[in-house]
């Protein structure tokens, strides 16, 4: 039996505006959303905002990171509304991953991969489609409010 953390899983809030992780930085938790809406994009080369997907009340945010090969965050995450989270720990889910088999470590790794690999394409492209940016189309206000927020 794998022993965790259980205070580790603290709740958090973010209010709408508040960066919850930026591109590029390390990534020590994961995150369930369990109120509110946070936008995960990228910028294209000419700084637009480029949606990779967008999660509402319900859902997994940043786990791509944890099994990248450099740990490093690929998308920024930003709350579009006030939200609430819970923070899962990078350690504590590497933890119960390597305890269930290499081949499952080996599966997410290469998912988490070729997701990367589709969102550098997305925003070197500047694609915009409702079906590969969650059916999200930003207003004009919301994408000055992620642009604030990374600054």
């Amino acid at each position: 039996m794998i022993s965790l953390d259980e205070n580790a899983f603290e709740e958090m809030r973010l209010s709408s505006g508040e960066v919850l992780f930026k591109q590029g930085s390390r990534c020590n938790f994961s995150y369930i959303l369990n109120q509110g809406h946070v936008i995960c994009f990228s910028l294209s080369n000419d700084n637009r905002v480029i949606p990779v997907f967008s999660v509402k009340n319900n859902g997994l945010i940043g786990e791509d990171a944890i099994f990248s090969e450099d740990g490093k965050h690929k998308y920024y995450a930003v709350a579009l509304k006030d939200s609430q989270l819970t923070k899962l720990p990078r350690k504590d889910i590497l933890t119960y991953i390597n305890s269930a088999g290499d081949w499952i470590k080996k599966i997410l790794f290469d998912l988490a991969e070729k997701v990367t690999n589709t969102n550098a394409l997305i925003s070197e492209h500047k694609i915009l489609s409702e079906r590969l940016n969650a059916g999200e189309t930003l207003s004009l206000q919301e994408e000055k409010l992620l642009l604030k927020a990374i600054r």
